[in-house]
């Protein structure tokens, strides 16, 4: 007896369901789904990027920072006070 590759089940008794689900027993059916997700995602609402906090307008003091200027060994326990997105000073002492 061939064996019957459109049907699931047991191939000594040919009994079983059709294997694809039905809304997709073509490939025609499923070239459809897949353009039709394909245009939801495309036309899906953007989601903005994620608000950014805004800098404080105080200066911000680090204690016990250690620090690597790309010249000198590692510092450790140094102080660095830092306005906006500036280092403003650098205290040994932390």
């Amino acid at each position: 007896m061939p064996l019957d590759i459109h049907r699931s089940g047991s191939p000594a008794t040919g009994s079983g369901t059709d294997a694809a689900p039905a809304g997709l027993r073509s490939r025609r059916d499923f070239l459809g789904g897949v353009a039709v997700t394909f245009a939801a995602i495309a036309t899906a609402p953007r989601r903005v990027a994620a608000h950014t906090p805004s800098l404080p307008d105080q200066p911000v003091f680090f204690r016990n920072v250690r620090l690597f200027d790309g010249r000198n060994p590692l510092r450790g326990g140094v102080g660095v006070l830092v306005r906006g997105t500036q280092i403003e000073a650098v205290d040994g002492r932390g």
